[in-house]
């Protein structure tokens, strides 16, 4: 685990504090569906 941890550090996304606010956070707050609006790509 430490080894992959080492070696893959460079492909960790810069938003990740962000991601796991969102995964962890409860639902009430809405931080999930603001994140996916944020992260959407252009609108069709």
């Amino acid at each position: 685990m430490v080894i992959v941890s080492k070696a893959t550090r460079s492909s960790i996304p810069k938003d990740i504090r962000m991601k796991m606010l969102v995964l962890h956070a409860p639902e009430a707050l809405g931080l999930k569906q603001e994140y996916i609006q944020e992260h959407q790509g252009p609108a069709h």
